[in-house]
């Protein structure tokens, strides 16, 4: 499942969202900013960057920067 993560976070990115790592099951950022993170703002479409952060910790979730995108969140119980 890792590699699906990574390569849909790739595709996000090549669709021109700016998109950054997320901890494992959750939606806190990786980097906390504690440890120098900017939350949404570490967003990027590079794919060196992407690579890096996933192959740090392959299960991490896929955070996007969604400004100027409409987001519906649903949460399924």
């Amino acid at each position: 499942m890792s590699g699906e993560m990574l390569e849909a976070a790739l595709s996000y990115a090549a669709a021109g969202w700016s998109v950054f790592a997320l901890a494992p099951r959750t939606k806190e950022p990786l980097i906390p900013k504690r440890k120098g993170g900017n939350g949404c703002y570490d967003g990027t479409t590079d794919e060196a960057q992407l690579r890096t952060w996933w192959a740090s910790t392959p299960a991490a979730n896929i955070g996007a920067h969604t400004k100027g995108l409409l987001v519906l969140d649903v949460d399924v119980k």
